[in-house]
């Protein structure tokens, strides 16, 4: 029988699932990426990878 993962919260605000790596500030960061990507433009260009920069620097300093 499949007994379900231990889940803790970590001190960033995220929920973080034992023995996976799984936290809900990650899953923020993924779709902002992703957001800006798709509203930018569809190539990769340097605007959208400093925009990527930028957003995750927002994230990992506030």
């Amino acid at each position: 029988m499949l007994e379900p993962m231990p889940v803790s919260h970590s001190p960033r605000g995220g929920v973080v699932i034992r023995g996976g790596a799984f936290s809900w500030g990650h899953m923020k960061t993924e779709c902002m990426l992703i957001l800006i990507w798709v509203m930018f433009d569809s190539a990769l260009t340097v605007k959208i990878i400093l925009g990527m920069l930028l957003t995750l620097f927002y994230f990992f300093l506030l």
